[in-house]
């Protein structure tokens, strides 16, 4: 089991546990192993702190946004190696969609 602690105050940290979740979503250990990832929102009793569900919402956004940026990348990367090393590369490297590989339960 992997377990990604959130601080729900500090907003500017969400970008890092978002890279951090991604990157084990990406992962194919992880995800073929069918590791368990607990995402727990910690001081979620401090005032002003984000509700789980707002945390939630917000993972998710910042992943998607990860998720396009490095597909980009990945793309752009390609387009400079020969068509047998595009072979070779193709179908890893990047979370292709959340879709049936991660859901807040």
């Amino acid at each position: 089991m992997i377990v990604l602690v959130v601080d729900s105050k500090d907003k500017e940290k969400l970008p890092e546990a978002a890279a951090i979740l991604y990157d084990a979503l990406s992962d194919i250990e992880i995800v073929t192993g069918n590791v368990p990832i607990l995402v727990v929102c910690n001081k979620q009793d401090v005032v002003f702190a984000k509700r789980a569900t707002i945390i939630e919402r917000d993972l998710q956004q910042e992943i998607e946004q990860l998720r396009r940026v490095r597909k980009a990348v990945r793309e752009q990367e390609q387009d400079g190696q020969s068509i047998v090393d595009n072979a070779d590369q193709s179908g890893s490297g990047y979370l292709e969609s959340l879709k049936g590989k991660f859901s807040f339960d």
